[in-house]
């Protein structure tokens, strides 16, 4: 058997759905270039086959739109490769050059091939690092999506890589470029993480994929936890009349975004029992077979889950602390001087991928009115302006608006014509016993899938509905729903991540009409205050004189804030601090070169100029949004942050002063 025809039938074998979706003449090309990469690099052909075969030659990361991306990355990046010699040199510039193509933006559920990404611009997360990944797959080097599906300490997860360079495994944040490996914003979060893991599709065996957790529709999920996070073993039991229940599935969930979320499945051995090395923090174990079901939350040790069918009664609310793991204490700090470089290097790629983008958009001078379409649609403009320029008829134009943004971006002409032309569809679901729930809450309109959720038992397990686009009005909210048992989950986060949560468990039959108050637990403003250190960051003065680090120990509680002069936010907060005859503590106003504050801001506020790429690894050790400012910072005095904040809402700083003044009393 000839090497491209031995690739061809691994990848037959263990992507036999792709095999079918796509053709095999999409994998005969990967194939031909993956045995190209090992006849012309050495570090290649030494790699033992298994890993070739599943992190070099399968051209599948995880489950985005699979395109022929390989020979176009090659192409791009060898010039930049073929004279460096040490694997982890290569891994660094492959992702600068990713740097200069791509960058962060949150999108649609549906992932993007890497050549979309690539043709875009931008990408989520999960988008970034299967570029990288496919990227260093195009010249070679082993590298493989590494996952956290969930994150305990906020409603987020993450995704970034890790690349094999002399035998083990080093990470990376995906077109985050950093000066060396095993760097990034996300270590501190990751060490809070209750499962990391990585994949392969179809069989495996080598010890370097990491420990086995769990098989799912012929994916591997591989344990990488204790590579980033402190872990205990955690082992679940399960009994039916007091006799194990082998074969039992173990759902592992974590509380995220105010619903229950599955991170890992397991399944019971003969003895009923199944464990795993996880990271410490509050996790939520539901439990099901034959039928049966029961839950529990996890602690160390042992945890006895009793299988019972599933309960008919209204449950009343029940209480829920959920807590993630503590932050590390240890910050790893750069200096001066490598900070400078990195800037450096971020402004350079961002420079790059500035023209890179602008090279994408395309124009029809004839037709101004298509421009909104085109610029969105990027590097598959050329196919747009194919659909468009089909037969003159205005409503295409429309037809493509109506469409997500990211069809612009990745289907062709001849998908859209087919789409086009379609009959509409009109599909006719079968009619379901309903009744009527209706829901009351005094306060503001609690926002769905952050501070509340309700899911529908579904025989196996609880299942999310998706009921966003319900409004609350007047304090009251209405659904028409399928007769069923249902569980209403309630959650206030606190800036440390643990989560004041609330159960409630309900059934609507057909016909009634199910009217219940919401319950959010009330928590003190002490309870919003919590210990964690943060690397120094640097600024200076208005008159040029440096100030070594911004969070240094005073003799009072400091408040801290990156701000935006000139945008609405920044306008509030100011305003809000204007309307104070002092603040119980030292304000320091962190801006952008060539910033000032505006009048009437205190003369209590102290300016600095900083650099803003410190805002997001504080954001992001803080557990806030680095997207959204203002961005608040209160510290102790002692050089510890106690609270923090991003972006402005109503009565922000009447809450840090009654911190701070709290804080001053101790300090």
């Amino acid at each position: 058997m000839g090497e491209t025809a031995r690739e061809l039938k691994f990848l037959r074998e263990h992507l036999p759905g792709d095999w079918a979706a796509y053709g095999p003449g999409l994998f005969e090309r990967f194939a031909a270039h993956a045995v190209m990469l090992r006849a012309r690099y050495p570090r290649t052909a030494a790699l033992d086959r298994e890993i070739f075969c599943h992190y070099v030659l399968c051209p599948r990361v995880n489950d985005e739109d699979l395109s022929f991306y390989a020979q176009i990355f090659y192409d791009a990046l060898r010039p930049r490769i073929d004279g460096l010699t040490a694997e982890k040199d290569i891994v660094l510039e492959v992702n600068r050059w990713c740097h200069e193509h791509v960058t962060y933006r949150l999108t649609d559920e549906r992932t993007a091939s890497p050549l979309t990404v690539y043709r875009s611009g931008f990408g989520r997360c999960g988008e970034e690092s299967a570029f990288l990944t496919a990227a260093l797959r195009s010249v070679g080097i082993p590298a493989r999506q590494v996952y956290v599906p969930r994150w305990s300490h906020c409603d987020d997860n993450h995704a970034w890589v890790e690349a094999l360079c002399g035998g083990r495994w080093r990470f990376l944040g995906a077109c985050e470029p950093e000066l060396e490996l095993d760097r990034g914003w996300f270590p501190p979060a990751a060490a809070r993480a209750v499962l990391v893991y990585s994949r392969t599709f179809g069989a495996a065996s080598s010890p370097l994929h990491g420990a086995f957790l769990y098989e799912e529709d012929g994916v591997r999920f591989y344990n990488q936890t204790a590579r980033y996070a402190p872990v205990t073993r955690r082992t679940f039991r399960a009994l039916h009349n007091g006799r194990p229940a082998p074969g039992t599935r173990f759902c592992l969930q974590v509380l995220n975004e105010a619903a229950f979320r599955t991170v890992a499945v397991l399944v019971a051995g003969e003895d009923g029992e199944a464990g795993a090395d996880l990271g410490p923090g509050s996790l939520h174990v539901l439990a099901l077979w034959d039928g049966l079901a029961a839950e529990g939350d996890a602690g160390e040790g042992v945890l006895t889950l009793n299988l019972l069918p599933p309960a008919e009664s209204e449950v009343p609310w029940r209480p829920l602390d959920f807590q993630p793991a503590a932050p590390p204490d240890a910050v790893p700090v750069p200096c001066q001087a490598e900070k400078a470089r990195q800037a450096a290097l971020l402004r350079t790629g961002d420079a790059c991928r500035e023209k890179w983008v602008a090279s994408l958009i395309h124009s029809d001078p004839a037709h101004p009115e298509w421009d909104d379409v085109l610029e969105k649609a990027r590097g598959n403009g050329g196919e747009v302006l194919a659909f468009l320029k089909r037969d003159g008829d205005p409503c295409r134009a429309e037809f493509l608006r109506t469409l997500p943004e990211k069809d612009l971006r990745d289907t062709s002409a001849a998908r859209l014509e087919e789409r086009f032309c379609a009959p509409p569809s009109l599909p006719l679901a079968p009619p379901e016993r309903a009744g009527t729930l209706c829901l009351t809450w005094a306060g503001a309109p609690p926002v769905w899938e952050r501070d509340w959720s309700l899911s529908r038992w579904a025989g196996e397990g609880w299942r999310l509905q998706d009921l966003s686009a319900i409004p609350w009005r007047d304090n009251r909210w209405e659904a028409t729903l399928p007769a069923g048992r249902y569980r209403i989950i309630t959650t206030v986060r606190l800036p440390a991540g643990d989560q004041l949560a609330a159960l409630k468990e309900i059934t609507v039959r057909e016909g009634d009409a199910v009217e219940r108050p919401l319950y959010f637990r009330s928590f003190a403003p002490e309870q919003l205050l919590y210990r964690q250190a943060l690397a120094p960051v640097s600024a200076e003065t208005a008159e040029g004189i440096a100030v070594e680090n911004i969070f240094a120990p005073t003799d009072r509680p400091a408040l801290l804030l990156w701000l935006e002069p000139g945008r609405e936010p920044t306008a509030h907060l100011l305003a809000e601090l204007a309307a104070l005859p002092a603040f119980p503590g030292t304000v320091t106003a962190l801006l952008r070169a060539g910033d000032a504050l505006p009048d009437g801001t205190p003369p209590w506020v102290r300016p600095l100029t900083g650099n803003w790429e410190d805002a997001e690894p504080v954001a992001r050790r803080l557990n806030c949004d680095p997207a959204q400012f203002p961005l608040a910072v209160l510290t102790d005095g002692k050089g510890m942050a106690r609270f923090a904040a991003a972006g402005y809402r109503v009565g922000l700083v009447a809450l840090l002063t009654r911190l701070a003044e709290g804080l001053e009393r101790v300090v």
